[in-house]
This record gives structure tokens, sequence and C-alpha cells, in this order.
């Protein structure tokens, strides 16, 4: 979970990087939902919880675009046999 939750904010920090968002902030609660999978005790689904916080309501937009690329395109989450999903706040200010 930590290692997904990892690559999550160093894919979206290079993304923002390389796009100029004016990033003020970035802390994520990440939750790992155990359940028996294939007769298995494990992890059945990881939810990422992204607080964002921005300078303009511009980059709001631009930084809710970006999360989303960075949500598609992270190496580690896509390489898990687990469901991956995502609910950023983004905030100004």
């Amino acid at each position: 979970m930590a290692s997904v939750n990892a690559c999550t904010l160093m894919t979206f920090l290079a993304y923002a990087q390389h796009k100029g968002l004016d990033l003020v902030g970035y802390h994520d609660d990440a939750v790992g939902v155990l359940g028996i999978v294939a007769g298995k005790y494990r992890f059945a689904e990881i939810n990422l919880h992204p607080h964002i916080r921005v300078k303009s309501p511009e980059d709001a937009e631009r930084a809710r675009e970006i999360i989303q690329d960075a949500n598609a395109n992270r190496f580690v989450a896509n390489s898990v046999a687990l469901p991956v999903k995502i609910f950023p706040e983004i905030r100004v200010g």
C-alpha cells in the first residue's frame, strides 16, 4: 500500500512540475481494504485520498487533470493485482 501511495505522489509531483502547476501542498490518506480474495486473506483494494492544495482556481482545475493523468500512468499501481481507486480533494489557498 505504501508503494502505491508513494508512486502516485511521485508521479503527480513529476507531472505537476512538468506542467508548471503552482502547488502549495499534498498529502494522502491511503486506506487498504482487507478481505478474502480467492480463499486468502489479503488486500482487496487500495483507496487513495489525496488532498491537494493549489494557489488559484485555475490551478485547481489543472491539478484535477494532472492527478487523473498520474492515476492512469503510475507504474506501481498498474502492476498490482487489485483495484486502486483515487478520490482527490483539491482546495485553493
